[in-house]
């Protein structure tokens, strides 16, 4: 009787550890489908395609498809886009890419990006340039008129964060610099950090 006894009080001490585990396992599932529905249907929606596309100045940019599966992991495919960074202005295409944004890094006001990248077309040239457009980068040249982007707002708040880049391009297939093109294939890679005062 003593040894029964025994055997049912082990059993109840790990009952509620147990549970507790298969309470936490599956909130969290709860929460992950929450997340693949919510997000994957944002990707997809002609509002996310608008909030790339807000301020056209800067850049203009469309891809065929979008999802993410893992939080903070975003894949898309055929993106196409134009932009002015840096006193220049780029176009070009992007046949598969990947960005990683560390959110463990949001909660010390840091910016983290992993940005991998293949299959890439891009050329970039003095916005004052007259050369024609390469034909055979196929991307918004741009799709509306646009002048030279405003100035930033100075705002000192942001002077809190931080923002992290890393860029790796494999499988490049072509490379305009102004007159100077490069066809073929090549690879880069690359970062940046800096201390934002400005607003975006």
């Amino acid at each position: 009787m003593r040894r029964a006894w025994k055997v049912v009080h082990a059993k109840k001490r790990w009952h509620a550890p147990l549970r507790a585990v298969e309470v936490m396992v599956g909130t969290i599932a709860a929460l992950w489908l929450v997340y693949l529905v919510v997000a994957n249907a944002l990707l997809a929606s002609q509002w996310a395609k608008n909030e790339m596309n807000a301020k056209p100045q800067v850049l203009q940019a469309d891809y065929g498809s979008a999802y993410t599966i893992l939080p903070g992991v975003v894949h898309l495919s055929h993106v196409a886009g134009w932009g002015q960074f840096t006193g220049l202005e780029y176009q070009g295409q992007i046949d598969r890419l990947r960005i990683d944004v560390g959110l463990a890094a949001l909660l010390h006001h840091r910016v983290a990006l992993d940005i991998h990248a293949s299959g890439v077309a891009v050329q970039g040239k003095p916005p004052a340039a007259k050369r024609s457009v390469d034909p055979t980068i196929d991307a918004p040249v741009p799709r509306h008129t646009v002048a030279a982007p405003p100035v930033p707002v100075v705002d000192e708040s942001l002077a809190t964060w931080t923002i992290g880049v890393k860029l790796e391009v494999a499988d490049g297939r072509e490379l305009w610099v102004d007159g100077a093109r490069y066809d073929g294939p090549f690879a880069a890679k690359g970062s940046a950090h800096t201390t934002p005062n400005r607003s975006f």
